[in-house]
Formats: structure tokens, C-alpha cells, sequence
């Protein structure tokens, strides 16, 4: 049993809000259900059952984020970004954590930059596996995370076709 958080879809028109909603189109048009794999996505509540009847349906609620222990088991628990909301509440779930930057690092000092290193590094020691989107962004993982022993893949984040997209002139 597998979940992917895309809770970020509650915020759309933010960047990890388009991870997201990509991310979660792919299960609405392409995905194709295997024996054996259960897919469980987590989503705000007004997105529970948009992305088709292949998949399973968990919501993210204010209980849950405090008390993850109100969440079913799974096997894997993928975080598509990386300063997750919610977290699986066993340790035996094997976490797949994805991480898109360190920015915290070039734009905080002080006191915010502690609790931005803390933060991070929380879900970093938490994580089984690390996937970072790309070559800089592993460069960063090994210079700034507090562990560099956690097995990690680059994975690059896909782009849109807006070729097939209309134009539009603003009004």
C-alpha cells in the first residue's frame, strides 16, 4: 500500500501546488492500476475522488496533522515536497521524501535559518529514501542536511506542454 501526499493541492497556484496537481492528473488520465499496489492519495477534502476510481482517497484535516497516528498504515508514504504537513505515523512505513531545494539556506539568517535547517533536517532523518529533483539540489542535500547517508535519486520534476494550451490575451 502505497500513499502520495498531494495535499499542496489545496494552494494551486503556488509550486508545489503545480507538483501536485500534475502529479495527481496523471492518475486521473494515465494511470493504470497493478495487482498487488494499492494507491492512496492524500488531498484537502474538496479533491477526494477528482482523480478518478483507481486510486483510494485519504484527506489531510487538522487532526491528522497533529496526531498521525490517525492515519491507516501503509508501506511506503511518498512526500512529493519537502516540508510535509502530515507524516506516516509508524516506523515500519518505509518514507520516500522529495526534496526540490535548500532555499532556506540563501534567503534566511539567524534565528529563521535554525528553525528553517531544523525543520528540513526533521523529515530528512526521518526519511528511508531521498529523491531530489536535481543535480544542485543533491549538491545542496550533501552540504547542508545533517545526514548524507540516507540513499538518494535524482529525478527531475516533468514540465507542462503549454504548446497545446491556448492564447490568451489579458483583459
Amino acid at each position: 500500500s502505497i500513499l502520495i501526499d498531494l495535499y499542496m493541492l489545496k494552494y494551486p497556484h503556488c509550486g508545489f501546488g503545480q507538483i501536485a496537481w500534475n502529479y495527481a492528473r496523471y492518475f486521473k488520465d494515465a494511470y493504470v492500476p497493478q495487482d498487488n499496489i494499492e494507491i492512496t492519495l492524500l488531498v484537502p477534502a474538496k479533491y477526494k475522488g477528482a482523480f478518478g476510481n483507481n486510486v483510494k482517497y485519504v484527506t489531510g484535516n487538522f487532526f491528522r496533522r497533529y496526531i498521525s497516528r490517525l492515519f491507516p498504515k501503509f508501506d511506503l508514504w511518498h512526500s512529493t515536497d519537502q516540508i510535509p504537513r502530515f507524516k506516516p505515523y509508524s516506523a515500519d512505513t518505509t518514507y520516500l521524501l522529495t526534496i526540490h531545494d535548500f532555499n532556506h539556506e540563501y534567503e534566511k539568517n539567524g534565528v529563521k535559518l535554525l528553525h528553517a535547517r531544523k525543520r528540513i533536517n526533521k523529515h530528512i532523518n526521518r526519511a528511508n529514501h531521498i529523491i531530489y529533483i536535481s543535480e544542485f539540489a543533491a549538491s545542496d542535500g550533501k552540504r547542508f542536511s545533517e545526514r548524507n547517508d540516507i540513499p538518494c535519486s535524482i529525478i527531475y520534476n516533468g514540465v507542462e506542454n503549454l504548446s497545446t494550451c491556448e492564447d490568451e490575451q489579458p483583459a
